[in-house]
């Protein structure tokens, strides 16, 4: 069972000497192309108080929003990383906004990412190697154009929220890439199969975030990827130990069949 997760399994896989026939091993990553939006309000709103995510809203088709509470520090970050230098909230702009950080409210953007190969994992020659030989080297070489238009119409709809909530100033900061939600570098269909048992070596499962076939529409893929284990778990001991599944009403595994069906039969 190799569960070392999307960077560190494809990267131990490659460093084995195990089979890559396909060169699928590490291809396919995905990572909801987050986005951040920051509405600044006249009143208190508590924002760094309690659970960081408290709401979410999903669009099917295009991924969720939900509302990112976060101390004077993250949300200084958050406001600060963008791809364009114009939007990025400095100087007096940043005092007026983290003068009082429990008067703001944050939403996160998550895409449905889509698959590109390019974006992958492969082994760093720079880098100096651990004992596991070397490194992982994370390569995001674009983005789909649908996965753009997804990232612009979730913001968009951040920005609206914002607005009708009374905010007095909204900002989108177009992220640069950060690394959160990672999945698919190990996927279902390509490097194993529904059951996530590699395609070309016998007795390998992968049960990590990396044998996810896809971005998952938008959700925070933790919850799908303990059902997955869960369910790679059973068949491991039905398939090689002369296990019985798990019948009844309360099985942690039957309600992930269908989705892994639809999920594996959606790859082409």
């Amino acid at each position: 069972m190799l569960a070392a997760g999307p960077l560190e399994t494809p990267r131990l896989w490659l460093n084995s000497g195990l089979p890559n026939p396909n060169d699928q091993v590490g291809r396919g990553l995905t990572d909801h192309y987050l986005d951040y939006v920051v509405g600044r309000f006249s009143h208190y709103t508590g924002s760094s108080k309690g659970a960081t995510s408290a709401a979410r809203a999903d669009f099917p088709g295009y991924g969720c929003i939900e509302q990112a509470g976060v101390a004077p520090g993250l949300q200084a970050q958050g406001l600060t990383d963008s791809n364009e230098p114009r939007r990025r909230v400095v100087g007096p702009r940043l005092h007026r906004f983290l003068g009082d950080v429990d008067r703001l409210i944050a939403i996160a953007v998550i895409t449905d990412d889509d698959v590109l190969p390019q974006n992958r994992v492969t082994l760093s020659d720079v880098m100096t190697p651990d004992a596991h030989g070397p490194i992982a080297r994370v390569e995001i070489r674009g983005r789909t154009e649908q996965t753009l238009a997804r990232r612009d119409f979730l913001a968009a709809r951040a920005v609206e929220l914002l607005r009708a909530a009374g905010a007095r100033e909204v900002v989108r900061m177009n992220w640069a890439s950060v690394l959160l939600h990672i999945h698919s570098t190990m996927r279902m269909g390509a490097v194993v199969s529904a059951d996530g048992e590699s395609l070309a070596v016998d007795r390998i499962f992968i049960a990590d975030n990396s044998m996810l076939p896809n971005a998952l529409g938008g959700p925070n893929p933790t919850l799908t990827t303990q059902a997955f284990a869960t369910r790679t778990a059973e068949r491991v001991f039905m398939r090689y130990f002369g296990g019985e599944p798990w019948v009844g009403r309360e099985s942690p595994v039957s309600s992930v069949d269908d989705t892994v069906t639809a999920a594996v039969a959606s790859l082409g």
